[in-house]
């Protein structure tokens, strides 16, 4: 079977055709040799007469020669009609023609609009008074450098590198940084940065968020940002873990990260507590327990050893 191929001709992705229907349509002035055709060996979009050898100023010699193909030649590139204002071509796929049965071709991706970094995307560009306009779109902030590429044949050079600044976008969400751990009794810290919707920190935020933690009992302050971020300070006595969030006070949508885990260790062992039943009976053993707390009263449960202790009893009054 004869290869065939998809071509881009004003803005339109037509075909496939085997090269005897191109080379007839460009006989028929349907089809121009400044069209592109995807040729499937290089992945990519080249001119049609790249592809078959042709030149875009000279005649064209149909593989089958047909009563209207006598004397007829290609208008130049400046005699042909503009074409669309910006045309992004895409990788085609190529249905089989039934009813012979072939593997599906495979998909290519689409092509995106240009990028401000990377390779480039080949857009036809119509231009009007010396002028043409292509859009870009760059989701990262920041500074960035625009360079053109010239992909037709005439080959011409860009202008010099022309830089960009990219600001970032409007408030979208807020990211928390904090400890995993900490001691208790011991000051933390949780910092709050705010981002829009592609994860570019905005430092020009001001603004105020209720920050809460929740243990065995709440408490609750206030963020205020300067140039996108806010520092708040905890501290908390209490063994345990614990959960911080955030809340906007002016119940806005804006995206609220998750929660905060943070786990709060006891601190060194600073006294020794007995624990001992209430009642005993005069002459029979008595089981005391002895435990390590920290300065808060947390039990250090990590704290091991032997410790020689002497356990002396002081009479303070007699049972009725």
């Amino acid at each position: 079977m004869s290869q065939r191929f998809i071509v881009s001709h004003e803005g339109q992705e037509l075909g496939p055709f085997t090269e005897e229907e191109i080379r007839a349509k460009l006989l028929a002035n349907k089809l121009y040799p400044v069209d592109y055709v995807f040729d499937e060996t290089a992945q990519d979009w080249v001119l049609i007469n790249e592809r078959f050898s042709l030149s875009p100023t000279s005649p064209v010699t149909p593989l089958a020669a047909t009563p209207n193909a006598k004397n007829m030649t290609f208008p130049s590139v400046h005699e042909l009609p503009p074409p669309h204002d910006i045309v992004v071509r895409r990788t085609p796929q190529i249905v089989p023609t039934p009813p012979i049965a072939q593997p599906a071709a495979k998909k290519s991706p689409i092509t995106t609009p240009v990028p401000a970094s990377g390779n480039p995307t080949k857009n036809r560009v119509h231009f009007s008074g010396g002028i043409g306009t292509v859009s870009m779109t760059q989701l990262k902030a920041g500074k960035v450098s625009l360079r053109l590429k010239d992909y037709s044949t005439l080959g011409l050079a860009g202008t010099p590198d022309v830089n960009l600044v990219i600001h970032a976008g409007p408030i979208n969400q807020f990211i928390i940084h904090g400890p995993s751990a900490c001691t208790a009794g011991e000051e933390f810290v949780v910092e709050i940065k705010a981002y829009d919707a592609f994860e570019n920190f905005i430092s020009s935020y001001s603004g105020e968020l209720s920050v809460e933690l929740s243990g065995s009992q709440t408490e609750t302050k206030t963020a205020s940002f300067q140039k996108g971020l806010a520092r708040v300070h905890f501290k908390h006595t209490k063994a345990e873990n614990v959960q911080i969030r955030l809340r906007d006070p002016r119940g806005s949508n804006l995206k609220m990260p998750p929660n905060l885990v943070l786990a709060i260790h006891p601190g060194q062992p600073a006294k020794l507590i007995v624990d001992a039943p209430p009642e005993a009976q005069a002459g029979q053993s008595v089981d005391l327990k002895i435990r390590a707390v920290d300065a808060h009263g947390n039990l250090v449960t990590d704290f091991k050893g032997d410790i020689d202790l002497a356990v002396e009893t002081q009479p303070i009054g007699k049972v009725s």
